[in-house]
């Protein structure tokens, strides 16, 4: 009986792990634009490397540490114009502030919180509870 009652724990654990790792705050970000009719795009590590890498040469920008996720997501518009949306993940929350930044700069809109920075020109943006 008591090998049941354990296994039953173990598994429910096991399930909890798992169910709860799919909703991360980035994944709740971009699930949102998603809804908003946005379509994405998670970069894959070359990707992000390359990123990394433009970055180390960069004057207006520098980190400690790394990107650990990057979502791009886009809409056409009827008039040809795009709504694009950009979401980073950092290693460290000081280079997520850095980011945040650089990101008011050249987006109209931007949300931020811990590690993680969203923006761009989509105005759902703003829609995002991080």
């Amino acid at each position: 009986m008591k090998r049941v009652v354990s296994l039953c724990l173990v598994l429910g654990l096991v399930l909890l792990c798992f169910f709860s790792c799919g909703n991360s705050t980035f994944d709740k970000a971009v699930k949102h634009l998603e809804d908003c009719g946005l379509n994405s795009m998670e970069y894959d590590q070359e990707q992000i490397n390359n990123i990394m890498s433009s970055i180390s040469t960069a004057k207006y920008f520098s980190m400690d540490g790394k990107i650990t996720r990057i979502n791009h997501c886009v809409k056409s518009q009827a008039n040809g114009s795009l709504k694009w949306a950009y979401l980073y993940e950092f290693e460290l929350e000081s280079d997520a502030t850095n980011m945040l930044r650089y990101a008011e700069v050249i987006g109209e809109y931007c949300v931020s919180s811990g590690h993680i920075v969203v923006y761009g020109n989509a105005p759902e943006i703003e829609g995002i509870e991080l």
